[in-house]
This record gives structure tokens, sequence and C-alpha cells, in this order.
């Protein structure tokens, strides 16, 4: 009796806690391709503004899910960014400090070799600890590579026939609706 009355608060809690997740994916996804404008441009000239399909939207917002995913998933990885520069600085300095060449020789100088070893140890101890990361960042880049390519398929029903070098997606969110143009460059804004 007395486990039944510590598991059903707990029951209760999970059931009000799913119905609650449930209710905010509901709201969250309730957006309409009606919302959302595809624009199509050629040397920055709009040549095609079309409402995105649902098909399109779906794996727009897809994209941009796993592109959010990907900052997470990032960011042991910029923590460690300052030690790794700071290891990559030094074995730079070393390896200039170890190997002088001029014109008629080349010096090279094994003490600094020892100092370029053991921060080079060190750096493979850092890329060590954190290979899991590094393998969840690719594991993400894939997927991410995967749903680009989808959404890349759903825009080609409405870009098929249109000759253009940049791609815009209106958002509810662009109050303002205005995009950069990058004349003589391939960028695709997301």
């Amino acid at each position: 009796m007395k486990l039944l009355t510590k598991i059903v608060p707990v029951i209760i809690s999970s059931l009000l806690i799913t119905s609650a997740a449930f209710t905010l994916s509901a709201n969250e996804n309730n957006k309409s391709a009606a919302d959302y404008t595809l624009v199509l441009l050629k040397d920055c000239q709009e040549i095609s503004r079309q409402v995105m399909s649902d098909k399109q939207l779906s794996a727009y917002l897809a994209l941009e899910q796993a592109s959010e995913e990907m900052v997470g998933i990032e960011s042991p990885i910029e923590s460690m960014q300052d030690e790794l520069d700071q290891y990559t600085a030094q074995i730079e300095q070393l390896t200039d400090k170890a190997i002088v060449e001029d014109e008629h020789s080349l010096h090279i100088n094994k003490a600094f070799l020892k100092e370029q070893e053991v921060v080079v140890a060190k750096l493979n101890k850092l890329m060590e600890r954190h290979q899991a990361d590094f393998d969840a960042i690719g594991k993400q880049g894939e997927k991410i590579g995967e749903i680009a390519d989808e959404f890349e398929k759903a825009l080609s029903e409405s870009t098929d026939g249109f000759d253009y070098d940049q791609v815009h997606i209106e958002t509810p969110n662009d109050k303002e609706k205005n995009h950069q143009c990058h004349s003589r460059t391939y960028i695709t804004r997301l």
C-alpha cells in the first residue's frame, strides 16, 4: 500500500507533464504554410514569390529544428575552443623555434621538438576527452544534410523552371521583410 501511495503521485505528475508537452508541441506545430513565403532572387532581383506548400514548410521546420539542435550539441566544443587555440598557438611557436632554415642550412632544435611533443600530447588528450562530442556533431551534421536534401527536393516543386541564384524564406518573424542580397554569391538563407 505504501508503494502505491508513492507511485500514484509520480504517475499523475508524469501524465500532467506529458499532456502539457503534447499541448505545447501541438500549439508550436500549428504553423501554417500560408505564413511562409519562398522568394527566389536572381542578381538581387526578385523573380518569384510563392507561398510555401505544407511539404516545404514541414521540411523547412525540420531543418530549422535540426540546426537548433546542433547549437546545443556544439556547446561543449565551443567551451574547449580557447584551450584548443592555446595548444595550437604553442605548437606553431615551438615548430618555428624547433626548425630554422636559411638558404644554406636547416637547423633542428630537438629540445623544442620535445616541448612540442608534450603540447601535442596535451592536445590529443583534449581531443580524446571530447571525441563523443565530435562524434555527436558529425552525426547531427549528417542528419542536417539529409534533412537539407529533403528540403531541397521539396523546394524543387516551386523552383523548377526558374533561373535564380538565391533563396529567401520569409517567416512570420520577418516583420520588416528586409533581407540581404549578396550579389555574385550563392547563399541560401534559412
